[in-house]
């Protein structure tokens, strides 16, 4: 009877391992790309920063202003697009992870519904922030009353606002969470009963 036993527990968790194993490196390779893509184009940002800084050079100042004021609103666009690109790719994983998984359709749909509801309010969050960050440094930068260096302090301020602000919006968004994983430990344990 042991070896009996014995060899069922082995077929039956060897291949539930092996199978957890390579989901587990799919999960890995795909993080790994990700990673790969940011620390390319963070460089890519980097390089463009310093011939953005080198094309100022010559210019007078009215025109360096005018040159500063639009390359922001361009990084931006592009930071927009590439992380929409990259939601896009987490997505499209998401999907097919869930797709082979053994939950309803009902389920599975929940699930994407939920991803994509969390990804839609990071982004609609830090839409906020970059527009709260802008507004503030045009009013900080247009005040004549302000020395060089309280505006320099008053930047810091803003950024330590926005720091706080994010803090309490992941914490949040953790709360919602946890929250969901209670609502689903409830129901698989209603459901198993």
């Amino acid at each position: 009877m042991k070896i009996n036993i014995t060899f069922i527990a082995i077929s039956v968790f060897i291949p539930l391992i092996a199978f957890a194993q390579q989901e587990e490196t799919q999960y890995s390779t795909f993080l790994k790309q990700q990673k790969e893509k940011k620390e390319t184009f963070n460089k890519n940002k980097a390089q463009e920063y310093k011939a953005f800084k080198a094309s100022l050079a010559g210019k007078t100042p009215e025109q360096k202003s005018e040159i500063i004021k639009t390359f922001p609103n361009t990084q931006s666009e592009k930071n927009k697009t590439f992380k929409e690109e990259l939601q896009k790719e987490n997505s499209a994983f998401l999907e097919n992870k869930i797709s082979s998984s053994s939950l309803s359709n009902s389920q599975k749909a929940e699930l994407v519904s939920f991803f994509q509801a969390q990804e839609k309010e990071n982004r609609n969050f830090t839409d906020k922030m970059r527009n709260e960050n802008l507004n503030a440094f045009q009013e900080i930068a247009n005040n004549k009353n302000l020395s060089l260096e309280r505006k320099k302090s008053a930047i810091k301020e803003q950024f330590k606002k926005q720091q706080e602000k994010t803090k309490e919006f992941s914490k949040n968004q953790n709360i919602e969470i946890e929250d969901e994983d209670e609502i689903s430990a409830v129901e698989s344990k209603t459901k198993s009963e």
